[in-house]
């Protein structure tokens, strides 16, 4: 099966663990149902009281753009920005970012920013630096 045949058969809507593995929990519609969004906005729930209504009637549900994927660290969702730089050093392009986004991001509660990869392992490089060109000249 291509990633094309996967996509139309259905999605990830969680994870199911049983003891160490891990398994994908995939919501598929049969072939008569998947022909559309529309097909998905009039899924019927089960409410409390033992009625059922169109989904549509509960959420909004809409193709948007949005990243690739959403990966976890433990409880919390994390998404990546990759920036390629030409021409400046990582350390001044970051502190540009830094700058912009904390005039202008106001991120809400539970949400924040990790500048990483190449610039994290700068940043522990001058740590290290620090403490042993100090040691060393002594």
């Amino acid at each position: 099966m291509n990633m094309s045949d996967r996509h139309l058969l259905g999605g990830v809507a969680g994870v199911i663990f049983e003891g160490e593995k891990r398994f994908d929990m995939v919501i598929r519609f049969d072939k008569t149902h998947q022909k559309s969004i529309d097909d998905l906005r009039n899924l019927y729930i089960d409410l409390p009281n033992g009625n059922q209504v169109p989904i549509k009637e509960l959420a909004d549900i809409n193709f948007v753009l949005g990243p690739m994927q959403i990966s976890r660290d433990n409880v919390f969702r994390r998404t990546y920005v990759g920036v390629n730089i030409r021409g400046r050093d990582m350390e001044s392009v970051v502190k540009d970012i830094q700058q912009k986004l904390g005039a202008e991001l106001n991120l809400p509660p539970g949400y924040y920013l990790i500048y990483g990869g190449e610039f994290e392992n700068l940043q522990k490089a001058k740590n290290r630096l620090a403490i042993v060109v100090p040691i060393t000249i002594f």
